[in-house]
Protein backbone atom coordinates (compact mmCIF):
# COMPACT_ATOMS: atom_id res chain seq x y z
CA UNK A 1 0.00 0.00 0.00
CA UNK A 2 2.80 2.80 1.05
CA UNK A 3 3.96 2.00 -2.62
CA UNK A 4 1.06 2.10 -4.26
CA UNK A 5 0.32 5.42 -2.23
CA UNK A 6 4.38 6.35 -3.77
CA UNK A 7 3.51 5.81 -7.15
CA UNK A 8 0.67 7.97 -6.69
CA UNK A 9 2.49 11.12 -5.22
CA UNK A 10 4.93 10.50 -8.16
CA UNK A 11 1.79 10.21 -10.61
CA UNK A 12 0.84 13.67 -9.67
CA UNK A 13 3.83 15.79 -9.72
CA UNK A 14 4.69 14.38 -13.31
CA UNK A 15 1.05 14.97 -14.38
CA UNK A 16 1.73 18.71 -12.17
CA UNK A 17 4.96 19.33 -14.13
CA UNK A 18 3.56 18.21 -17.59
CA UNK A 19 0.28 20.61 -16.90
CA UNK A 20 3.13 23.59 -15.82
CA UNK A 21 5.00 22.97 -19.20
CA UNK A 22 2.16 23.11 -21.17
CA UNK A 23 0.98 26.10 -19.44
CA UNK A 24 3.91 27.68 -19.49
CA UNK A 25 4.73 27.06 -23.40
CA UNK A 26 0.72 28.81 -24.40
CA UNK A 27 1.85 31.91 -22.21
CA UNK A 28 5.09 32.11 -24.30
CA UNK A 29 3.25 31.24 -27.40
CA UNK A 30 0.90 33.88 -26.56
CA UNK A 31 3.75 36.79 -26.05
CA UNK A 32 5.26 35.88 -28.80
CA UNK A 33 1.67 36.10 -30.80
CA UNK A 34 1.05 39.19 -29.68
CA UNK A 35 4.72 40.33 -30.23
CA UNK A 36 4.06 39.89 -33.91
CA UNK A 37 0.45 40.71 -33.98
CA UNK A 38 1.24 44.21 -32.69
CA UNK A 39 4.39 44.91 -35.45
CA UNK A 40 2.36 43.57 -38.57
CA UNK A 41 -0.80 45.89 -37.46
CA UNK A 42 1.24 48.88 -36.90
CA UNK A 43 3.18 47.89 -40.39
CA UNK A 44 -0.18 48.04 -41.75
CA UNK A 45 -1.34 51.33 -40.60
CA UNK A 46 1.90 52.93 -41.50
CA UNK A 47 1.83 52.00 -44.82
CA UNK A 48 -1.76 52.88 -45.22
CA UNK A 49 -0.25 56.25 -43.84
CA UNK A 50 2.11 56.24 -46.63
CA UNK A 51 -0.44 55.64 -49.18
CA UNK A 52 -3.12 57.85 -48.49
CA UNK A 53 -4.04 60.78 -50.64
CA UNK A 54 -4.12 63.33 -47.67
CA UNK A 55 -1.11 62.63 -46.95
CA UNK A 56 0.50 62.90 -50.60
CA UNK A 57 -1.11 66.13 -50.56
CA UNK A 58 0.73 66.92 -47.44
CA UNK A 59 4.06 65.95 -48.20
CA UNK A 60 4.86 67.63 -51.43
CA UNK A 61 5.60 70.90 -49.37
CA UNK A 62 8.97 69.31 -48.23
CA UNK A 63 11.27 67.61 -49.75
CA UNK A 64 14.85 67.00 -48.02
CA UNK A 65 13.75 66.53 -44.31
CA UNK A 66 10.16 66.75 -41.86
CA UNK A 67 10.18 69.64 -39.23
CA UNK A 68 8.13 69.22 -36.18
CA UNK A 69 5.34 70.86 -37.90
CA UNK A 70 5.13 67.89 -41.02
CA UNK A 71 5.97 65.34 -38.55
CA UNK A 72 2.74 66.48 -36.39
CA UNK A 73 0.76 65.86 -39.43
CA UNK A 74 2.47 62.30 -40.73
CA UNK A 75 1.54 61.69 -36.95
CA UNK A 76 -1.83 62.54 -36.52
CA UNK A 77 -2.85 60.81 -39.85
CA UNK A 78 -1.00 57.68 -38.41
CA UNK A 79 -3.22 58.24 -35.14
CA UNK A 80 -6.22 57.95 -37.31
CA UNK A 81 -5.08 54.91 -39.57
CA UNK A 82 -4.61 53.23 -36.39
CA UNK A 83 -7.91 53.81 -35.16
CA UNK A 84 -9.60 52.83 -38.44
CA UNK A 85 -7.40 49.52 -37.96
CA UNK A 86 -8.92 48.79 -34.54
CA UNK A 87 -5.72 48.89 -33.10
CA UNK A 88 -5.81 47.63 -29.49
CA UNK A 89 -2.22 48.81 -28.71
CA UNK A 90 -1.06 51.28 -26.43
CA UNK A 91 1.91 53.30 -28.26
CA UNK A 92 4.37 55.82 -28.28
CA UNK A 93 5.63 57.52 -30.96
CA UNK A 94 8.58 59.61 -31.87
CA UNK A 95 10.08 61.19 -35.09
CA UNK A 96 13.53 61.52 -36.00
CA UNK A 97 14.59 63.19 -38.67
CA UNK A 98 17.42 62.04 -41.42
CA UNK A 99 20.30 63.02 -39.02
CA UNK A 100 18.69 61.37 -36.03
CA UNK A 101 17.53 63.81 -34.29
CA UNK A 102 14.12 64.15 -32.66
CA UNK A 103 11.65 66.35 -34.31
CA UNK A 104 8.46 65.09 -32.54
CA UNK A 105 7.32 63.44 -29.05
CA UNK A 106 4.52 61.63 -28.31
CA UNK A 107 5.21 59.49 -24.92
CA UNK A 108 2.17 59.93 -23.11
CA UNK A 109 0.72 56.40 -22.63
CA UNK A 110 2.63 54.55 -19.67
CA UNK A 111 3.00 50.51 -21.30
CA UNK A 112 2.97 47.26 -19.24
CA UNK A 113 6.13 44.82 -19.34
CA UNK A 114 7.37 43.44 -22.43
CA UNK A 115 7.61 46.13 -24.96
CA UNK A 116 8.73 46.34 -28.16
CA UNK A 117 9.92 48.98 -30.55
CA UNK A 118 9.85 49.35 -33.93
CA UNK A 119 11.24 52.02 -36.68
CA UNK A 120 9.84 52.70 -39.77
CA UNK A 121 11.45 54.89 -42.36
CA UNK A 122 9.29 57.81 -44.07
CA UNK A 123 9.95 58.83 -47.55
CA UNK A 124 8.82 61.57 -50.17
CA UNK A 125 7.22 61.48 -53.48
CA UNK A 126 10.81 60.72 -54.88
CA UNK A 127 11.30 57.38 -52.41
CA UNK A 128 13.90 59.33 -50.62
CA UNK A 129 14.31 58.87 -46.72
CA UNK A 130 12.89 62.15 -45.09
CA UNK A 131 12.57 60.93 -41.58
CA UNK A 132 12.14 57.89 -39.24
CA UNK A 133 9.14 56.71 -37.42
CA UNK A 134 9.68 55.07 -33.95
CA UNK A 135 7.11 53.30 -32.09
CA UNK A 136 6.78 51.60 -28.91
CA UNK A 137 3.81 49.49 -28.35
CA UNK A 138 3.01 46.87 -25.82
CA UNK A 139 3.61 43.13 -27.19
CA UNK A 140 0.36 42.40 -25.40
CA UNK A 141 -3.11 43.65 -26.50
CA UNK A 142 -5.66 44.03 -23.44
CA UNK A 143 -7.55 41.07 -25.15
CA UNK A 144 -3.45 39.00 -24.99
CA UNK A 145 -2.91 39.94 -21.58
CA UNK A 146 -6.39 39.16 -20.06
CA UNK A 147 -5.72 35.66 -22.19
CA UNK A 148 -2.60 35.04 -20.20
CA UNK A 149 -3.77 36.22 -16.69
CA UNK A 150 -6.56 33.56 -17.08
CA UNK A 151 -3.93 30.56 -17.88
CA UNK A 152 -1.71 31.80 -15.06
CA UNK A 153 -4.40 32.12 -13.01
CA UNK A 154 -5.81 29.20 -14.01
CA UNK A 155 -2.35 27.73 -13.62
CA UNK A 156 -1.97 28.10 -9.78
CA UNK A 157 -5.57 27.11 -8.68
CA UNK A 158 -4.62 23.37 -10.60
CA UNK A 159 -1.04 23.80 -8.95
CA UNK A 160 -2.85 24.32 -5.45
CA UNK A 161 -5.67 21.21 -6.06
CA UNK A 162 -2.52 19.03 -7.03
CA UNK A 163 -0.85 19.95 -4.46
CA UNK A 164 -3.58 19.74 -1.63
CA UNK A 165 -4.27 16.07 -3.09
CA UNK A 166 -0.73 15.10 -2.45
CA UNK A 167 -0.56 16.85 1.20
CA UNK A 168 -3.91 14.75 2.05
CA UNK A 169 -2.55 11.21 0.40
CA UNK A 170 0.43 11.99 2.30
CA UNK A 171 -1.38 13.00 5.31
CA UNK A 172 -3.92 9.36 4.89
CA UNK A 173 -0.67 7.35 4.59
CA UNK A 174 0.68 8.89 7.76
CA UNK A 175 -2.40 7.59 9.78
CA UNK A 176 -2.41 4.48 8.00
CA UNK A 177 1.17 3.54 9.01
CA UNK A 178 0.03 4.72 12.47
CA UNK A 179 -2.63 2.57 12.57
CA UNK A 180 -0.44 -0.16 11.26
CA UNK A 181 2.28 0.55 13.58
CA UNK A 182 -0.50 0.39 16.59
CA UNK A 183 -1.88 -2.62 15.07
CA UNK A 184 1.45 -4.43 14.95
CA UNK A 185 1.99 -3.41 18.39
CA UNK A 186 -1.32 -4.82 19.79
CA UNK A 187 0.25 -8.28 17.75
CA UNK A 188 3.15 -7.76 19.18
CA UNK A 189 1.76 -8.08 22.68
CA UNK A 190 -0.86 -10.74 22.03
CA UNK A 191 2.04 -12.81 20.52
CA UNK A 192 3.71 -12.83 23.89
CA UNK A 193 0.26 -13.55 25.87
CA UNK A 194 -0.04 -16.56 23.78
CA UNK A 195 3.91 -17.93 23.78
CA UNK A 196 4.47 -17.24 27.37
CA UNK A 197 1.64 -20.26 28.88
CA UNK A 198 2.59 -22.18 25.64
CA UNK A 199 6.39 -22.03 26.23
CA UNK A 200 5.63 -22.65 30.26
CA UNK A 201 3.69 -25.73 29.81
CA UNK A 202 6.38 -26.80 27.26
CA UNK A 203 9.34 -26.55 29.46
CA UNK A 204 6.72 -28.24 32.79
CA UNK A 205 5.88 -30.94 30.16
CA UNK A 206 10.07 -31.57 29.28
CA UNK A 207 10.95 -31.39 32.92
CA UNK A 208 7.98 -34.11 33.73
CA UNK A 209 9.46 -36.17 30.51
CA UNK A 210 11.96 -37.49 32.54
CA UNK A 211 10.45 -38.39 35.48
CA UNK A 212 7.85 -40.17 33.16
CA UNK A 213 9.01 -40.52 29.83
CA UNK A 214 6.35 -43.32 28.96
CA UNK A 215 3.44 -41.82 30.06
CA UNK A 216 1.04 -41.52 27.34
CA UNK A 217 -1.22 -38.76 28.52
CA UNK A 218 1.54 -36.50 29.05
CA UNK A 219 2.62 -37.52 25.28
CA UNK A 220 -0.43 -36.12 24.48
CA UNK A 221 -0.54 -33.01 26.83
CA UNK A 222 3.03 -31.98 25.03
CA UNK A 223 1.37 -33.15 21.29
CA UNK A 224 -1.36 -31.01 22.22
CA UNK A 225 0.52 -28.15 23.28
CA UNK A 226 3.29 -28.12 20.63
CA UNK A 227 -0.37 -27.92 17.68
CA UNK A 228 -1.45 -24.86 19.87
CA UNK A 229 2.20 -23.30 19.76
CA UNK A 230 1.79 -23.58 15.64
CA UNK A 231 -2.17 -22.23 15.99
CA UNK A 232 -1.04 -19.76 17.88
CA UNK A 233 1.64 -18.83 14.95
CA UNK A 234 -0.98 -18.93 12.70
CA UNK A 235 -3.22 -16.87 14.40
CA UNK A 236 -0.16 -14.01 13.93
CA UNK A 237 0.53 -14.39 10.67
CA UNK A 238 -3.18 -14.00 9.88
CA UNK A 239 -3.30 -11.06 11.70
CA UNK A 240 -0.12 -9.79 10.22
CA UNK A 241 -1.24 -10.60 6.56
CA UNK A 242 -4.42 -8.60 7.23
CA UNK A 243 -2.33 -5.52 7.69
CA UNK A 244 -0.38 -6.28 4.80
CA UNK A 245 2.82 -6.54 6.66
CA UNK A 246 3.65 -9.94 6.22
CA UNK A 247 7.17 -10.28 7.09
CA UNK A 248 9.72 -12.31 4.46
CA UNK A 249 9.86 -15.98 5.22
CA UNK A 250 12.92 -17.15 7.54
CA UNK A 251 13.94 -19.79 5.09
CA UNK A 252 15.59 -23.01 6.34
CA UNK A 253 16.06 -26.35 4.66
CA UNK A 254 13.39 -28.70 5.23
CA UNK A 255 12.09 -31.77 4.50
CA UNK A 256 8.34 -31.59 3.84
CA UNK A 257 7.78 -35.27 3.83
CA UNK A 258 8.50 -34.67 7.37
CA UNK A 259 6.60 -32.08 7.73
CA UNK A 260 3.47 -33.82 6.08
CA UNK A 261 4.20 -37.00 8.21
CA UNK A 262 4.06 -34.49 11.39
CA UNK A 263 0.66 -32.87 10.46
CA UNK A 264 -1.13 -35.94 9.16
CA UNK A 265 -0.57 -37.18 12.68
CA UNK A 266 -1.53 -34.41 14.73
CA UNK A 267 -4.79 -33.99 12.60
CA UNK A 268 -5.67 -37.41 12.74
CA UNK A 269 -5.31 -37.35 16.63
CA UNK A 270 -7.15 -34.09 17.13
CA UNK A 271 -9.36 -33.20 14.54
CA UNK A 272 -10.29 -35.74 12.37
CA UNK A 273 -13.93 -37.16 12.24
CA UNK A 274 -14.79 -41.00 12.33
CA UNK A 275 -15.99 -41.14 9.12
CA UNK A 276 -13.68 -39.38 7.63
CA UNK A 277 -10.33 -41.07 5.94
CA UNK A 278 -7.07 -39.10 5.57
CA UNK A 279 -4.15 -40.74 3.87
CA UNK A 280 -0.67 -39.45 2.72
CA UNK A 281 1.25 -40.55 -0.45
CA UNK A 282 4.89 -39.57 -0.39
CA UNK A 283 6.27 -40.63 -4.15
CA UNK A 284 8.28 -37.74 -4.63
CA UNK A 285 12.38 -38.68 -4.46
CA UNK A 286 13.10 -35.43 -3.69
CA UNK A 287 11.41 -33.37 -0.74
CA UNK A 288 14.28 -30.62 0.66
CA UNK A 289 12.70 -26.90 0.21
CA UNK A 290 13.96 -23.67 1.16
CA UNK A 291 11.22 -22.93 3.08
CA UNK A 292 9.56 -20.82 6.81
CA UNK A 293 8.42 -23.77 8.53
CA UNK A 294 5.74 -21.80 10.36
CA UNK A 295 4.16 -20.52 7.59
CA UNK A 296 4.56 -23.68 5.84
CA UNK A 297 3.00 -25.74 8.49
CA UNK A 298 -0.15 -23.12 8.86
CA UNK A 299 -0.77 -23.24 4.74
CA UNK A 300 -1.06 -27.40 4.81
CA UNK A 301 -3.24 -27.30 7.92
CA UNK A 302 -5.20 -24.65 6.77
CA UNK A 303 -5.79 -26.76 3.29
CA UNK A 304 -6.66 -29.98 5.47
CA UNK A 305 -8.98 -28.30 7.77
CA UNK A 306 -10.67 -26.92 4.49
CA UNK A 307 -11.37 -30.25 3.36
CA UNK A 308 -12.15 -31.63 7.02
CA UNK A 309 -14.70 -28.19 7.05
CA UNK A 310 -16.31 -28.52 3.70
CA UNK A 311 -17.19 -32.46 3.95
CA UNK A 312 -20.38 -33.41 2.02
CA UNK A 313 -22.86 -34.68 4.45
CA UNK A 314 -24.72 -36.43 1.50
CA UNK A 315 -21.67 -38.68 0.80
CA UNK A 316 -21.47 -41.77 3.93
CA UNK A 317 -17.88 -41.75 3.55
CA UNK A 318 -15.36 -39.19 3.24
CA UNK A 319 -11.38 -38.87 2.26
CA UNK A 320 -8.62 -36.92 2.21
CA UNK A 321 -5.52 -37.47 0.05
CA UNK A 322 -1.92 -36.02 0.52
CA UNK A 323 0.50 -36.67 -2.25
CA UNK A 324 3.75 -35.82 -3.57
CA UNK A 325 5.64 -35.70 -6.49
CA UNK A 326 9.04 -34.24 -7.85
CA UNK A 327 9.20 -32.41 -11.32
CA UNK A 328 12.75 -32.03 -12.11
CA UNK A 329 13.58 -29.17 -9.61
CA UNK A 330 9.91 -28.81 -8.54
CA UNK A 331 8.09 -30.38 -5.99
CA UNK A 332 4.04 -31.32 -6.60
CA UNK A 333 1.87 -31.24 -3.47
CA UNK A 334 -1.51 -32.32 -3.57
CA UNK A 335 -4.12 -31.93 -1.47
CA UNK A 336 -7.37 -33.75 -2.81
CA UNK A 337 -10.67 -34.52 -0.64
CA UNK A 338 -14.07 -35.45 -2.31
CA UNK A 339 -16.26 -32.73 -0.43
CA UNK A 340 -18.59 -30.14 -1.68
CA UNK A 341 -16.78 -28.84 -4.51
CA UNK A 342 -16.51 -25.51 -5.41
CA UNK A 343 -18.50 -24.25 -8.62
CA UNK A 344 -17.00 -22.90 -11.65
CA UNK A 345 -17.65 -19.94 -11.66
CA UNK A 346 -15.93 -18.97 -8.34
CA UNK A 347 -12.78 -20.76 -9.20
CA UNK A 348 -10.53 -17.85 -10.03
CA UNK A 349 -12.01 -15.73 -6.86
CA UNK A 350 -11.00 -18.06 -3.93
CA UNK A 351 -7.74 -16.53 -3.45
CA UNK A 352 -8.84 -13.36 -3.15
CA UNK A 353 -9.26 -11.62 0.16
CA UNK A 354 -12.88 -12.06 2.31
CA UNK A 355 -14.18 -13.66 -0.24
CA UNK A 356 -16.53 -17.02 0.45
CA UNK A 357 -18.35 -19.17 -2.23
CA UNK A 358 -22.28 -17.64 -1.93
CA UNK A 359 -24.47 -19.98 0.04
CA UNK A 360 -27.81 -17.91 -0.29
CA UNK A 361 -26.42 -15.88 3.06
CA UNK A 362 -26.01 -18.89 4.70
CA UNK A 363 -22.20 -20.18 5.77
CA UNK A 364 -22.78 -23.40 7.76
CA UNK A 365 -18.52 -23.46 8.39
CA UNK A 366 -17.27 -20.00 9.88
CA UNK A 367 -14.61 -17.89 8.41
CA UNK A 368 -13.76 -14.48 7.13
CA UNK A 369 -12.24 -15.62 3.61
CA UNK A 370 -9.23 -15.10 4.71
CA UNK A 371 -7.79 -18.20 4.48
CA UNK A 372 -6.86 -19.45 1.33
CA UNK A 373 -5.45 -15.79 0.58
CA UNK A 374 -3.34 -16.20 3.30
CA UNK A 375 -2.12 -19.74 1.57
CA UNK A 376 -1.25 -17.86 -1.85
CA UNK A 377 0.64 -15.18 -0.24
CA UNK A 378 2.37 -17.88 1.60
CA UNK A 379 3.01 -20.23 -1.41
CA UNK A 380 3.89 -16.86 -3.63
CA UNK A 381 6.64 -15.28 -1.08
CA UNK A 382 8.71 -18.78 -1.47
CA UNK A 383 8.54 -18.47 -5.24
CA UNK A 384 5.86 -21.01 -5.32
CA UNK A 385 2.59 -20.84 -7.31
CA UNK A 386 -0.67 -22.93 -6.04
CA UNK A 387 -3.09 -23.90 -8.69
CA UNK A 388 -7.30 -25.97 -7.91
CA UNK A 389 -9.44 -27.52 -9.46
CA UNK A 390 -12.63 -28.85 -8.27
CA UNK A 391 -15.86 -30.68 -9.60
CA UNK A 392 -18.70 -29.21 -7.98
CA UNK A 393 -19.91 -31.55 -5.89
CA UNK A 394 -17.56 -34.25 -6.36
CA UNK A 395 -14.23 -33.22 -5.35
CA UNK A 396 -11.56 -30.70 -5.17
CA UNK A 397 -7.55 -30.20 -5.47
CA UNK A 398 -5.32 -27.85 -4.19
CA UNK A 399 -1.55 -28.22 -6.19
CA UNK A 400 1.46 -26.49 -4.37
CA UNK A 401 4.47 -26.64 -6.62
CA UNK A 402 7.59 -25.40 -4.53
CA UNK A 403 11.27 -25.21 -6.04
CA UNK A 404 13.59 -27.94 -4.30
CA UNK A 405 17.00 -27.16 -2.86
CA UNK A 406 19.55 -28.70 -4.84
CA UNK A 407 21.99 -30.27 -2.48
CA UNK A 408 25.06 -27.91 -3.40
CA UNK A 409 22.58 -24.33 -2.51
CA UNK A 410 23.58 -22.34 0.09
CA UNK A 411 21.23 -21.10 3.12
CA UNK A 412 19.41 -17.87 1.86
CA UNK A 413 19.58 -15.45 4.83
CA UNK A 414 17.04 -13.64 4.66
Amino acid sequence: MKQFYRFINLLLLFITLCLAAVYIYFIIFTVNQGKGEGRREIEHSFYKTLLSPQWNISRASFRETLDSASAQIFVNFFQEALIENNIRHDVNIRVFNPSNEEVFNQTNNPLSFLVSRIRLSIKNRNFQKVGELEVEYSSLSRRLLAQIILLVVSLIVILIIFAATIYLINLQLKQQEKQQQATLNLIGNISHELRSPITAISLACESLRKEMPDNKLLQAIDTENRRMGLLAERVIQNLRFQQFSLEAPKKERLHIHELLTEIVQNVRITQLPSDTRLSLILNSNEDEVLGDKVLLTSVFYNLIENAIKYRDPAKPFHWIEISTLSRGITLRISIKDNGIGIPEKYIHNIFDRFFRVPTNDVHNVKGHGLGLAFVKSVIESHQGSITVRSIEGKETEFIIFLNLCPKNQKLLKQ
